[in-house]
């Protein structure tokens, strides 16, 4: 866990963590995440909410073990098609993210959606 610590930019070499599967990083100031997130194949949960977050990248479509993707209060715009990639998501949460552009695929997921 590294929540309430100010981080604005996860480091690269935190994508080798292969078997890492939980990735709790809220309540901070991370701006992106790693093109190379992807990489990160035994994630089932992933903790991003209330950073700054404007976008995310492509390749955390490739993340299939992937359950929660917990995305609340941050700045995203926009959310990567890729995501519809992600046959083992259960829950997405996208509430508090004021400037985003809702796609008319989420209602695709077979996921629970909040937003």
């Amino acid at each position: 866990m590294a929540n309430d610590n100010a981080i604005k930019i996860l480091p690269n070499p935190i994508t080798e963590l292969k078997k890492l599967r939980k990735l709790i990083v809220s309540r901070n100031k991370l701006v992106t995440l790693p093109n190379s997130v992807g990489r990160m194949s035994s994630l089932t949960d992933i903790d991003l909410r209330s950073n700054a977050l404007e976008y995310l990248p492509r390749s955390i479509g490739e993340l299939k073990n992937l359950r929660l993707l917990d995305l609340r209060d941050n700045n995203l715009i926009e959310l990567p098609e890729e995501i519809r990639n992600l046959s083992s998501l259960e829950k997405i949460d996208l509430r508090m993210n004021k400037n985003l552009k809702i796609p008319s695929w989420i209602n695709d997921l077979k996921c629970v959606v909040f937003y």
